[in-house]
């Protein structure tokens, strides 16, 4: 197994938090809409975590993301996932969503080291952000889970990771409704390895807001501070 992939079995989330994730993004949505989201949030990881490649994460979780996806200009605040924007009851979700993944997280063998060496860490859940956790495998694989906290240098890095590329446009599959699509790197903007480049896929814009949710509670929880040694685990 790859340090940094845990590939944790069943879910990390409660359904409660993840309820209270999806209704950070769409606020205005019914109650049952909202607990079909949530219910095919968690069976999400029985789907994907075994998938080698990116691709093949986004056409099955499309499947997931379709009834979602129809949403799109009236129940969601695309400027907000768009922009990366996280107000206080935001933040307040990521926060508690980053202590269940970390009470989890701790009861495993890589979580009892972390803990004795005093590691900090950031979690990717992959239940909420499937594809994200598809690209992060891949980039841990390539670069390692060992990285530096260097925020300042997110703007210059995420310049050059993307150089090329474009916009990540709509994701479409056949005979369902089109996600809004982002570009995902890893080593993650905020960060650098100690190998330089990064590994760049296409994600759902939602799952690079969710990440960027979970990153920054991270850092507000642990106090990250600019060249702090970081530890990434897919969970």
């Amino acid at each position: 197994m790859t340090e940094g992939i845990l590939r944790l079995p069943g879910t990390v989330l409660s359904p409660g938090l993840v309820t209270s994730l999806e209704r950070r993004i769409a606020m205005r949505a019914s109650a049952s809409f909202v607990a079909t989201r949530v219910a095919a949030s968690l069976l999400t990881p029985r789907l994907t975590k075994f998938i080698p490649y990116v691709g093949w994460a986004i056409t099955i979780g499309s499947a997931i993301y379709a009834g979602y996806e129809a949403y799109n200009s009236t129940e969601i605040d695309w400027n907000k996932l768009e922009n990366g924007i996280y107000d206080g009851a935001d933040l307040a979700v990521f926060r508690m969503g980053f202590t269940q993944a970390r009470d989890r997280f701790l009861l495993t063998a890589a979580g009892i080291a972390a803990a004795q060496a005093r590691s900090k860490y950031i979690l990717i859940p992959s239940e909420v952000m499937p594809n994200i956790a598809q690209v992060d495998s891949i980039g841990i694989e390539m670069f390692g889970y060992s990285l530096t906290w260097d925020p300042a240098g997110a703007k210059t890095r995420r310049t050059q990771a993307r150089q090329g590329r474009g916009t990540a446009g709509p994701i479409i599959i056949p005979g369902r409704p089109w996600l809004r699509g982002s570009w995902e790197e890893y080593p993650f903007a905020v960060t650098y390895a100690p190998k330089p480049g990064a590994y760049v896929g296409r994600v759902p814009l939602r799952e690079n807001w969710i990440q960027g949710g979970f990153i920054t509670a991270a850092a507000i929880v642990q106090l990250f501070r600019t060249g702090d040694n970081v530890l990434c685990y897919v969970l």
